[in-house]
């Protein structure tokens, strides 16, 4: 089978060099790397450009330029011009094991051909310092997912959500093309400074609504570059936010939103603004707090956008 890479960037600078470093590392190499720029405005980085020079050496690189921002928009503009069987995609600051295209190759080969989507095991690297404790309970809202485990687990097909994490993630080409040519995705992803969330999780659900399974696999490795930048309490607060919100639209799609659910959520949500205080006697943590009163608002918004648009249809 053969891989396409679309690796979406904005603004792109130095950030992706080690992406591409790593790429070009493989033991096994994909067929052809499509970076989307979604900034056309700003140039890449002299840096970035020989790299990207040094790669297409080795394998076929495109450059593409896609105007309408946002992360899901980039991400149809690569599946759009992608060749491949497999359309693989890698965030511009995640870093692929070695091993990362042939373990997941031969997952894909051997699956009997009802594999649509292969989750892989992101591992963090905070290389500008370790996050707080506040932050670390949460870091799987950074797009990690390496504490899932070192077996594979099969979530299967239908009408269930995945933990999908599109930081590198594997989807069937036939299958992408559904999702974003017919644009039966809703949820728009990372637009800007906007960290509207879910776009990962609605591609995993989409893929299980077309009968194909969906894995992860702990073979398939890679590590996600965090900054400090990313446990800025505005940032994280936008996080949780789009992460809530999204969580709800996508229960709503699968019909996992009952109102004993919607009960449950939101005494979830009253019980986080009445007992945060309480962090003031036990851990003097503003982050904490920011944290906690952020998602429960968060999700009460979310659960009220809901009901009325649920009664004006």
């Amino acid at each position: 089978m053969k891989i396409s890479v679309v690796i979406p960037t904005f603004k792109p600078q130095r950030r992706i060099i080690p992406t591409l470093l790593a790429i070009a590392d493989a033991l096994v190499l994909p067929m052809e790397v499509l970076v989307v720029n979604n900034s056309p405005e700003t140039k890449f980085h002299p840096e970035a450009i020989k790299h990207l020079e040094d790669l297409n050496l080795k394998t076929n690189i495109r450059i593409l330029e896609e105007f309408s921002t946002g992360l899901t928009k980039a991400r149809s503009c690569g599946v759009r011009e992608a060749s491949g069987d497999i359309v693989v995609f890698i965030d511009d600051d995640v870093v692929v094991d070695r091993a990362f295209f042939k373990n997941g190759k031969e997952a894909f080969e051997k699956s009997g051909g009802n594999l649509g989507l292969l989750i892989s095991r992101v591992y963090p690297s905070y290389f500008e310092g370790p996050p707080d404790p506040s932050v670390l309970k949460r870091e799987h809202l950074l797009a990690l997912n390496y504490r899932l485990g070192d077996n594979q687990i099969d979530f299967g097909s239908g009408n269930s959500i995945a933990p999908t994490i599109g930081a590198a993630l594997w989807v069937l080409k036939s299958a992408a093309d559904k999702i974003f040519y017919e644009n039966k995705q809703v949820l728009s992803d990372r637009v800007g400074t906007c960290l509207s969330s879910g776009g990962d999780i609605e591609i995993g659900l989409l893929v299980g609504k077309m009968g194909l399974r969906r894995i992860y696999d702990p073979s398939v490795q890679a590590i996600h570059r965090i900054p400090k930048s990313r446990f800025e309490i505005a940032y994280f607060c936008k996080l949780i936010s789009g992460i809530a919100k999204a969580e709800i639209h996508l229960r709503g799609i699968t019909g996992t939103l009952s109102n004993k659910a919607k009960l449950k959520l939101f005494t979830r949500a009253i019980g986080s603004f009445l007992l945060s205080p309480l962090l003031f006697f036990t851990d003097f943590s503003i982050r904490e707090l920011a944290f906690r009163y952020q998602n429960a608002f968060s999700i009460i918004q979310g659960l009220v956008e809901k009901i009325e648009d649920s009664s004006s249809r």
